[in-house]
């Protein structure tokens, strides 16, 4: 079998044994060659025609550049490099980075090398030469590890910031007048950017944690295609990656909105001829189109659905609406009423992107998911079964398995085993986790484990917004634990994505085994969802919870208490928590989920007292997205018990 070759192999068995019986078998073997993302995604650059020589290696979790001969008189000499060279095979020194004008960004690594010396962080691009969109001053680092920041804004008026960006670390100055071998090593490269007070997390970087094993899988999705203007030099792609359709802009020459396309017709579906529309709608029915979406640049894109017989007809073309860089869902209504259109004829769904991309430079890449199109029977919404292929799920490049964060894991087709030691007091950290494809149609799931005596593991399963989890103190012997689901819907079970096993005892080090999990059904009603804390303590009871919180760090959105809501009232504008906190501690209350959040603080003055959180700013449709409650405690260095009873509905 040639596994560089796509096709189907037939292989053949023969077996004998010693008595000169001959048994013969055979089974057909289907190669399917789908493409990755380079890994690990970064490179090095080398001034090998100067007699410099060596390769990057990950092992331990760490990246590590070995050198094996050394002739380095410059900074740029030596480097580690993240780009769309490093990522996508594109050209040389292509940027694959978005970053936006006026923003504030931190970047954070940990590093050392075998001497000490100096690095220097380099973000910019080299189109017509390097221009850099930040530098760092040389930053001494040692042999031992430890976490560098740095913080920078994009505000030189003279810079064009549109360019996609690499992301260097300069090693020559380091490296330079040493004798191999030398090595550097680096971990948790990660970008943030500031939104209010606040730095966020940004996918930025790819694989910033120097995972040994592949984590983007990527494929085809043959039932969308990409329209651009290719003969005024418009170039893209679609394919799938990780459960999530990816239009990869490669050339762009936008001017008008329809120039560049994501669309599902006939034509993509079936090959019948250009813009051949499938969907049969039908007058006057009311229709409500739902999909999650962002880009690496924000801007306007637009819903456009009618045919193309003749000339475009539209049923439906929203106004332009603005995405950012952020999840988020969009959501669009209408009724086909007008009484001089043919509905009859069958209908395209496109997104139009022209606007988007226009003058921005290459590649750039527009992320669609969780495509639906409901109509409106009676008083509700149902799934019209027009798009195919919505959620973009293809065929993984790798079967799924166990990653272990902060602890190892050893996975067999019976069991996993997770060995963990000194659990810190953030164990949230810590944790073991597959992916995994939900079955929707059943509602609960269940793990049969056998963990230490005294230990308290905590099992969760989430994805697409929703979570749940469940702990239980392991008593030595097998058990077996139950989370149910029958409080969400069968579409939010089929958005279920991730396992993820936790181990919540402050200190502890064993082994616990899960042996297998399974789908199930149970019958009785859904149980009342529970307070989780982390870095602080919970006492949830029938009517209230005490949370007790010590030395409330800087950081204090770390350490707070969270509860899952399930079917949210979105008619409803506001929610309010009757609370009892310490005189003079800050308490920040908030909801969130499907991509909004609402928060509000008050400070306690030792009394019962009300905090209210206004939702009128979200759609109803957002409104229903919500799904969990969090309280933190804000006041730096503070210790104490603030008890909120249950939350209720506003007026």
């Amino acid at each position: 079998v040639d596994t560089s070759v796509e096709g189907v192999y037939r292989i053949v068995y023969t077996v004998s044994d010693a008595a000169g019986n001959v048994q013969t078998a055979e089974s057909m073997v289907e190669i399917i060659l789908i493409l990755v993302e380079n890994y690990p995604g970064w490179r090095a650059f080398l001034n090998d025609w100067e007699g410099t020589a060596g390769e990057l290696v990950v092992a331990n979790g760490e990246l590590n550049l070995n050198l094996t001969a050394i002739n380095a008189y410059a900074g740029w000499n030596i480097q580690v490099i993240q780009d769309g060279t490093s990522l996508y095979d594109m050209a040389d020194n292509t940027g694959n980075i978005m970053f936006e004008e006026g923003k504030t960004y931190r970047v954070t690594f940990d590093a050392k090398a075998t001497v000490a010396g100096e690095i220097k962080l380099a973000i910019g691009h080299a189109g017509g030469g390097w221009t850099p969109y930040h530098e760092s001053a040389m930053t001494a680092i040692t042999t031992e590890m430890a976490t560098y920041t740095f913080t920078f804004t994009l505000d030189d008026e003279a810079a064009d910031y549109s360019v996609p960006a690499q992301f260097k670390i300069e090693l020559g100055a380091l490296f330079g007048g040493q004798t191999a071998p030398q090595s550097f090593t680096l971990d948790n490269v990660k970008i943030e950017v500031q939104e209010g007070e606040d730095f966020v997390a940004t996918d930025l970087i790819f694989n910033g944690t120097m995972d040994d094993q592949p984590v983007l899988n990527t494929y085809d999705l043959p039932e969308w295609r990409a329209f651009a203007n290719n003969w005024e030099g418009g170039a893209a792609i679609i394919e799938g990656q990780d459960g999530v359709l990816a239009f990869i802009a490669t050339g762009i020459n936008a001017y008008q909105s329809w120039t560049m396309q994501v669309i599902q017709d006939a034509t993509a579906l079936t090959g019948a001829p250009d813009n051949t529309g499938h969907m049969a709608m039908v007058e006057g029915k009311t229709y409500r189109v739902t999909f999650d979406a962002k880009a690496t640049m924000p801007g306007d894109i637009k819903l456009a659905i009618g045919h193309g017989v003749d000339g475009w007809v539209p049923y439906f073309e929203s106004e332009m609406t603005a995405i950012t860089s952020e999840w988020a869902t969009y959501t669009f209504t209408f009724t086909l009423d007008n009484a001089e259109a043919d509905y009859s004829v069958p209908a395209q769904f496109k997104i139009e992107l022209g606007n988007l991309l226009n003058g921005k430079t290459p590649p750039q890449t527009f992320y669609l998911d969780n495509v639906l199109i409901e109509v409106m029977e009676g008083e509700a919404y149902i799934d019209a079964e027009l798009i195919v292929n919505g959620t973009m799920d293809g065929v993984p490049a790798v079967a799924p398995a166990w990653v272990g964060y902060g602890l190892t894991v050893e996975s067999t087709v019976e069991n996993v085993t997770i060995t963990y030691a000194d659990t810190p007091a953030q164990w949230w950290n810590n944790n073991a986790q597959l992916p995994i494809d939900f079955d929707g149609t059943k509602n609960a799931i269940k793990f049969v484990f056998t963990g230490v005596s005294g230990h308290t593991y905590l099992f969760k399963v989430e994805g697409n917004g929703q979570a749940k989890e469940v702990p239980l103190l392991a008593d030595g012997t097998e058990q077996e634990i139950t989370i149910e689901l029958n409080m969400l819907t069968e579409a939010q079970r089929d958005g279920l994505n991730l396992i993820i096993i936790f181990v919540q005892t402050e200190g502890a080090s064993g082994v616990v085994v899960v042996n297998h999990f399974e789908y199930a059904m149970v019958e009785e009603e859904p149980a009342a969802p529970t307070w989780t804390g982390y870095g602080v303590t919970v006492d949830d009871t029938e009517t209230n919870v005490s949370i007790t919180y010590a030395n409330t760090p800087a950081a204090w959105w770390n350490n707070n208490a969270q509860l899952a809501v399930y079917n949210f009232d979105g008619t409803k504008t506001s929610i309010s928590f009757t609370f009892t906190g310490v005189n003079g501690h800050e308490y920040m209350f908030k909801i969130e989920g499907g991509g909004a959040a609402i928060e509000g603080s008050m400070v306690a003055d030792g009394t019962e007292q009300v905090k209210v959180l206004d939702l009128s700013g979200l759609t109803e449709a957002q409104r229903d997205g919500l799904n969990l409650i969090v309280i933190f405690a804000m006041t730096e260095g503070s210790s104490g018990t603030v008890v909120v009873n249950d939350w209720v509905y506003g007026e």
